[in-house]
C-alpha cells in the first residue's frame, strides 16, 4: 500500500486529504510543517509527498529542495493558497511534479496521485538518510 506524506499547517486540509486517501487504500503520514515533514521523510518509506508552501518552522519550498536533494525521484505535489506564476515556476524548477492552487478539486488531486502511485504504478519506496 503506497504511503503518502501530507505536509500542511492547515489541519482541516490534512484531515480532508487523509480521509479521502485512506478510503482509497493509501496509508498516510502527516506533518504540520516542513521540519516535521522532513523528519517523517527521513525515517519512513514514503511513496509520494503532498506539501503546502506557507508553513511555520520550515516552508514548503525549503522542504521541497531538501527532499529533492536527498531523493530526486520522489514525486511531490505542491498545494498552496498563496499561488503565483513565480512560485509555481520555482516549485517546478525545484522538482515538484505539479502545483495546485487551493482550493483544489479533490478529483484532480486523486487523478494525479493515482497516476503516480496508484495500482500498477512503480511507486518510489526509498528510505532517506541524512
Amino acid at each position: 500500500m503506497p504511503r503518502i506524506l501530507i505536509v500542511d499547517d492547515e489541519r482541516s486540509v490534512v484531515l480532508l486529504i487523509r480521509q479521502v486517501l485512506i478510503e482509497r487504500g493509501y496509508e498516510t503520514c502527516e506533518a504540520p510543517n516542513g521540519l516535521a515533514g522532513l523528519k517523517w521523510f527521513q525515517s519512513q518509506f514514503i511513496d509520494l509527498i503532498i506539501t503546502d508552501l506557507k508553513m511555520p518552522n520550515m516552508d514548503g519550498m525549503t522542504f521541497l529542495r531538501e527532499v529533492k536533494r536527498q531523493e530526486p525521484t520522489i514525486p511531490v505535489i505542491v498545494l498552496t493558497v498563496h499561488g503565483s506564476p513565480e512560485s509555481a515556476s520555482e516549485a517546478q524548477e525545484c522538482g515538484a511534479f505539479t502545483y495546485l492552487a487551493k482550493p483544489f478539486e479533490m478529483d484532480e488531486l486523486l487523478r494525479l496521485i493515482e497516476g503516480l502511485v496508484g495500482p500498477g504504478k512503480n511507486a518510489v519506496s526509498l528510505a532517506c538518510v541524512s
